[in-house]
């Protein structure tokens, strides 16, 4: 009994050590992007978005779609990741390093799931507390946590829906494995596992297929009868969860799918590609190479095209060789764990909503899962019937695991920045219009107008029935004061896409220099109907009703926009001086000191508030405020006017 207890002591203390190990390696393969900036959808999922930013938006979030903050419709449901982000927020603002690092720790967390999560699976190959167990499953989480194919997911900080949904995934896959270990005992680990896959169903879609990797998991490796009462009823909880899931997404989004996108393609063209697909992301899980942000799919018109016949011969012998090694069952498991998560993806309407970016590298990271599996299950078949040659493989698989943590740092550096990102996806997709626009956007944010120009002419002649690019040279033209240029680009964006609200809010900027006041208001308006949450296109409206001395109209419309975004220092103060000139002091007041909390650095907010106190006789509280503004800014003349 002493020796068996020293046993067992001896796997604990290797069992923490490796978990130890292997957040240390997972974590020092990415701690490159704590470098690293905001990109891509970054700025409208954390910097733009308001709901992240108070907790009273809580119940908006869960009673809405994903983009709905934005005025967006998608058939995208995912509170959590609104919470998420809410929690990066209040921990460190809009610092963006400190979202990365909650990418970072979710993936060190997943990586230690896949470890604990093969050492029960290896458990069916080697006896019970054998030190090889924790070895190979060492071996899987490592291959899963260098993985460089796993940089989108983890590199970029709206890439936590794939990583988050996969952590709640895996987890509630290892506590289910748990419960069933101890024949059916332990409530409270059942109520986990049924807790936690509720929570990646609130991060992403896929979660829905968890059950099926319950049913297979049994199937395989406990050797139940699933499908008898006495069996299948461990699985009604979950499928009840599934159900409470779906009602709050029919309730937020009005339905199922509600953003219908009709498919650009026929069934024959889906049949077509889908083995293209499936064939396209097993080679980038055997080959991580030529990694893009962007992938440009051509797609297959024929059945006796080559890539389409080279295809379905890959994935036949795939099968082939799956069902001839079904006897090993951790591979087996594998491989249709791979395809469960990844499904999803490939489901036609799916696929008709992206347009250009079909083939993305980030929906692979919880299927990789499946393939490091296979790999693994190899790897203890040649050491259960082939030891002699055991070592060889080992000594290969450690040259890969170097190969993939250079890969992912290399990799993930490239995620620094939208120019490192982009220009590294413009030479790799070189016939795509995206990352051309893309790069636009980087330099006129950086005031690189001639540049910016140069890059959104380029994706219009790589995509001239794009409507955005046209809108982005639009205002580069309008910055360089070209705008009669602008108002022509607004224009064909329009009748390429008469939606869209930017071009009617520029178009609305435009005549209220010009003076054309009443024309402005026309198009903000109009934008504003395309999109109620338009927050600037109601600041804009707001500016030209003050204009015009319309005070009542100019308060309207900018208290609306300060509910959209109420942490807007300029709005407050705008909105104080409209208060203070129609003689409402007390509110200005108020609106001037959000203006200072909010900005404590700009000297306008103490200038105005100090006029705000000589009005209300407050003298001493005058020179207060007077005296903090000179200090910030000595050759401050007038106060903050919209």
């Amino acid at each position: 009994m002493t020796n068996n207890n020293q046993i067992y002591l001896r796997f604990r203390a290797n069992k923490f050590y490796f978990l130890i190990i292997i957040a240390i390696i997972s974590s020092a393969a990415y701690s490159i992007t704590l470098l690293n900036g905001f990109v891509m959808d970054d700025y409208f999922t954390v910097l733009k978005n308001n709901w992240i930013r108070k907790a009273n938006n809580i119940p908006e979030i869960f009673t809405s779609n994903y983009w709905a903050y934005s005025g967006g419709h998608t058939s995208f449901y995912r509170p959590l990741i609104h919470i998420i982000f809410m929690t990066g927020y209040v921990l460190f603002g809009l610092n963006p390093q400190g979202f990365h690092l909650i990418n970072l720790l979710f993936h060190a967390a997943v990586s230690i799931l896949v470890f604990l999560i093969s050492a029960k699976l290896f458990r069916e190959i080697y006896p019970p507390v054998k030190d090889e167990i924790l070895f190979y499953s060492f071996i899987a989480s490592l291959l899963f946590a260098l993985h460089p194919i796993h940089t989108e997911a983890v590199a970029w900080v709206s890439g936590i829906t794939d990583v988050s949904y996969s952590f709640f995934y895996l987890l509630s896959f290892y506590l289910y494995i748990q419960w069933r270990e101890k024949e059916m005992s332990g409530k409270i680990i059942y109520f986990c596992s049924v807790m936690s896959f509720f929570l990646s169903t609130l991060c992403k879609e896929p979660a829905l297929t968890l059950p099926v990797v319950l049913v297979l998991y049994d199937s395989l490796f406990v050797k139940a009868k699933v499908w008898k009462y006495d069996s299948f009823r461990r699985y009604i909880p979950f499928l009840i969860t599934a159900g409470i899931y779906l009602s709050m997404r029919i309730y937020a989004l009005q339905g199922i799918a509600p953003v219908k996108k009709k498919l650009e393609f026929s069934a024959y063209y889906y049949l077509y590609n889908l083995p293209v697909f499936i064939s396209s992301y097993i080679g980038k899980l055997l080959f991580p190479i030529n990694l893009n942000v962007w992938h440009v799919f051509n797609p297959v018109n024929s059945f006796i095209d080559i890539r389409f016949l080279l295809s379905l011969a890959i994935i036949s012998l795939i099968c082939v060789i799956v069902i001839r090694s079904s006897k090993n069952k951790i591979s087996f498991f594998g491989f249709i764990f791979f395809i469960i998560p990844l499904f999803p993806t490939l489901y036609a309407p799916a696929l008709a909503q992206r347009v250009e970016n079909v083939f993305t590298e980030r929906y692979l990271y919880l299927p990789s899962l499946g393939f490091i599996l296979v790999i693994t299950g190899c790897i203890l078949w040649l050491r259960e019937n082939r030891p002699q040659r055991t070592n060889f493989v080992l000594l290969i698989v450690s040259i890969i695991l170097v190969i993939y943590f250079q890969g992912t740092v290399r990799r993930a550096f490239v995620w620094k920045d939208s120019y490192t990102l982009w220009t590294d996806a413009a030479h790799k997709s070189p016939k795509s219009s995206n990352p051309h626009n893309a790069l636009g956007d980087y330099f006129n944010e950086k005031g690189i107008i001639d540049k910016a120009i140069e890059e959104y002419k380029t994706a219009i002649k790589l995509e001239p029935e794009w409507a955005n690019s046209y809108i982005n040279l639009g205002i580069s033209y309008n910055k360089k004061g070209l705008t009669d240029c602008a108002v022509e680009q607004f224009l064909i964006a329009l009748k390429l896409n008469p939606e869209f609200p930017e071009p009617y809010n520029n178009l609305g900027i435009i005549y209220a220099r010009r003076g054309k006041e009443k024309i402005a208001i026309d198009y903000f308006k109009k934008a504003i109907e395309l999109n109620p949450y338009f927050e600037e296109a109601y600041r804009n409206l707001s500016i030209v009703y003050s204009a015009d001395n319309n005070m009542e109209e100019a308060i309207k419309y900018l208290e609306i926009a300060i509910k959209l975004n109420p942490d807007n220092a300029d709005s407050h103060n705008n909105l104080g001086v409209l208060y203070a000139e129609s003689g409402f002091i007390e509110d200005a007041i108020g609106h001037f000191r959000t203006a200072i909390k909010l900005q404590p650095e700009d000297p306008f907010g103490y200038y105005n508030l100090s006029k705000a106190y000589e009005i209300k006789g407050l003298k001493v509280e005058a020179e207060e405020m007077r005296v903090k503004g000179k200090g910030l800014d000595r050759d401050m003349k007038s106060p903050s006017r919209q």
